[in-house]
């Protein structure tokens, strides 16, 4: 059994909800007053239906679990997702100290969220897949990785591991994808390098697992620490 869980929203449901947000509705069965004013401070459609995609995967998931910790159906206003000062988002409805890591992604207005066990750290990257240029393979994928990237999938594939394994970094894009390289026959055959492995080892080298889904046309992949402790 994985040591997370995953959830979605997809595009359909964010559509109608955003534009309800986009008429004036505040989605008070959705989000909290601060969540639906901390959306309208985002200047693009955008950028706040994107945000909406992610709350609303994530909420879904925390409502399930602490609905299921506490034995009642928990409306998702009541779940509180809030983002952290270097833009991680975090719950702030949890009051257990042990957090459980939470990572949210979207794309294409649909989103995934994935929460882990207390004590763990978590990565989620979603991506449609597309034919790109080989430009944006280069700034990704180092030269050994190129040569396996002969599809579309591949290439897309690669890069939804990569994010996943900065995301549960908690680096983000801020460190060269290169850096995180996958150059053996097995998705859990990882190196890291400079930045990456310098967060790395300030979290005291912890074991990385992957997890890659194929669904439609989009690629979701998951990074994710075993059940032991890791540091914050």
């Amino acid at each position: 059994m994985r040591p997370y869980r995953l959830a979605r929203a997809h595009e359909q449901e964010v559509s109608a909800l955003a534009r309800r947000l986009e008429a004036g509705d505040d989605l008070r069965e959705v989000l909290s007053l601060e969540e639906s004013e901390g959306l309208r401070t985002l200047r693009t459609p955008k950028r706040r239906r994107d945000r909406l995609a992610g709350r609303l995967a994530a909420k879904r998931l925390i409502a399930e679990i602490l609905g299921e910790q506490e034995g009642r159906a928990l409306p998702l206003s009541e779940v509180l997702v809030l983002n952290a000062q270097d833009g991680s988002p975090y719950c702030a409805s949890w009051t257990d100290p042990r957090m459980p890591c939470l990572s949210i992604s979207h794309s294409r207005g649909s989103a995934a969220a994935a929460l882990s066990k207390p004590g763990a750290r978590i990565g989620v990257d979603l991506e449609a897949v597309e034919k790109r240029p080989a430009s944006w393979t280069e700034v990704f994928a180092h030269p050994e990785e190129q040569a396996r990237l002969g599809s579309a999938q591949e290439q897309t594939r690669l890069w939804t591991l990569k994010e996943a394994a900065l995301k549960l970094l908690g680096l983000g894009l801020s460190v060269d994808m290169r850096d995180v390289r996958f150059t053996g026959p097995s998705d859990q055959d990882v190196e890291l390098h400079r930045g990456a492995r310098a967060r790395w080892e300030a979290l005291s080298c912890p074991r990385m697992r992957f997890d890659s889904f194929q669904t439609g046309d989009e690629i979701l992949s998951v990074a994710y620490t075993p059940d032991e402790e890791v540091p914050a």
